[in-house]
């Protein structure tokens, strides 16, 4: 059994490779970077698939690139009203984090739902053509993604692959019932991403979404210990990504190059986050980066200044959230 279980292991990993390296393929073919990072963003949601009991993990990857996609129009054709763009992302966001926990669905949480409505709302002046040929492009970078995860399904049923239990809970929109618990902490999270994005921008940090999206990563844990664990590693892990940054940005990168290491940095994150979450996010700076140098080739090493700076934010603005919604549950059991 333990044979099979690392051949679906190895399976998994391979795909997640194959659904970054398609879209870089495919990017270079069009001989369009800018708009063939959107194809690869998309192709990021392979890391929502899980092979799961009931096809769980389709059925996840499905809804959560369905509401990606959402969030992207709405932000993108809202975003030159800047006032708008955080209560709309933190509003979407707040929504997918409340039903995500809700139903107990086994993914990476509204993570990659917040970078892409952050893509959207860089720019407050898309036009509709840029808006449709965007989104286009996430689209197939999701279809790259749910195909793999098509692939991988019907091997681990083929061959009998150990799945893991489906355990969540039916996915009603109507509830009869709120746990109030929940309602608090994804209040205290809408509040949270809203801030992070407002202070980020406000400093006009260079990708100021880095602090979002780091705000939104600590936001994942459940208690004062883990968020304050989650707090500490994410720096930690931030200091030696920047030091990394820094060593392959002295680099001489050309295209292939950038791509090559974007995906080695994609397969050791994917391949160690579940494992250990230090290492895994040693590797998720010197990726940001580089995904930021596809699009904007001038990056140099003031933008790792500006993504620790971001980090520092965001995992902060968190680690206070959580301490205030653990403060305010105690005061009401007593």
């Amino acid at each position: 059994m333990k044979y099979k279980i690392n051949i679906g292991s190895i399976l998994l990993k391979s795909s997640n490779f194959l659904a970054l390296l398609i879209s870089f393929i495919i990017a270079i073919f069009i001989q369009d970077i800018n708009f063939g990072t959107f194809i690869a963003l998309g192709a990021l949601f392979f890391y929502y698939y899980l092979p799961q009991t009931n096809h769980m993990g389709i059925k996840t990857i499905c809804l959560c690139g369905l509401v990606g996609l959402f969030s992207f129009l709405l932000i993108s054709t809202t975003s030159f009203l800047p006032w708008l763009t955080p209560l709309l992302l933190s509003l979407i966001c707040s929504v997918f984090y409340f039903y995500n926990k809700l139903w107990n669905l086994k993914n990476p949480g509204p993570f990659l739902l917040v970078m892409i409505a952050c893509f959207a709302g860089v720019n407050n002046a898309l036009n509709p053509y840029i808006i449709i040929k965007s989104l286009l492009f996430i689209v197939l970078g999701i279809i790259i993604a749910l195909s793999l995860a098509l692939v991988n399904e019907f091997i681990f049923d083929f061959f009998g692959f150990e799945k893991s239990i489906d355990k969540t809970k039916p996915m009603k929109i109507r509830i009869s019932r709120i746990p109030s618990n929940l309602l608090m902490r994804s209040f205290f999270y809408e509040f949270a991403i809203f801030l992070s994005f407002y202070i980020s921008k406000s400093l006009n940090l260079f990708h100021f979404y880095w602090a979002v999206m780091a705000c939104s990563a600590v936001l994942q844990a459940e208690s004062m210990p883990t968020i304050f664990k989650r707090h500490r590693i994410y720096l930690i892990s931030t200091m030696v990504g920047c030091l990394i940054s820094y060593l392959v940005l002295m680099m001489p990168l050309s295209l292939i190059t950038t791509m090559g290491l974007i995906l080695i940095f994609n397969s050791l994150i994917y391949w160690k986050m579940a494992t250990n979450y230090l290492v895994g996010n040693f590797f998720t700076t010197p990726m940001a980066i580089l995904f930021a140098k596809l699009s904007s080739p001038v990056i140099n090493d003031t933008s790792i200044l500006s993504r620790l700076i971001a980090i520092i934010i965001g995992t902060t603005i968190a680690f206070i959230t959580v301490y205030i919604v653990s403060y305010l549950k105690n005061r009401l059991v007593s």
